[in-house]
């Protein structure tokens, strides 16, 4: 097995693990042990972890590098050395897709996994 597939495996397997276990913490936090529980526990995980992988390919897409952008030169302000470290935002968000092309990362388990736990709580909803 290649490396990259098993970053991408122990990835799946810790991404179902950590829904399950937010699943669980729900359904002990609730206290309802019956079918309608189980479902409401299942929906809240996987819309907790959906939304999450949503802000982190909203990132890698390039959504929020303006902002990055802004931290640097914030950070730079503070600097005993007076040079920026890039000497504008447009060159910071060109370097940013520069680091995305050469690294391309798949987002599909990621919005995949929780979409089955959410998939999973609207068939329990609808046989409850």
């Amino acid at each position: 097995m290649l490396p990259n597939q098993k970053r991408q495996l122990l990835k799946t397997i810790t991404l179902f693990f950590v829904n399950a276990f937010l699943l669980s913490v729900v359904l002990l936090i609730k206290k309802d042990f019956t079918l309608r529980g189980f479902s409401d526990a299942a929906f809240i995980s996987g819309a907790v972890l959906f939304l999450f992988g949503l802000l982190k390919l909203l990132a890698t897409k390039g959504a929020y590098d303006y902002i990055g952008y802004t931290f640097i030169r914030f950070r730079d302000m503070f600097r005993k050395d007076a040079t920026k470290s890039y000497p504008d935002a447009y060159s910071y968000v060109e370097h940013r897709k520069e680091e995305r092309l050469k690294n391309k990362e798949k987002f599909y388990l990621e919005l995949i996994i929780p979409g089955l736990f959410l998939i999973a709580a609207l068939i329990l909803a609808l046989l409850a």
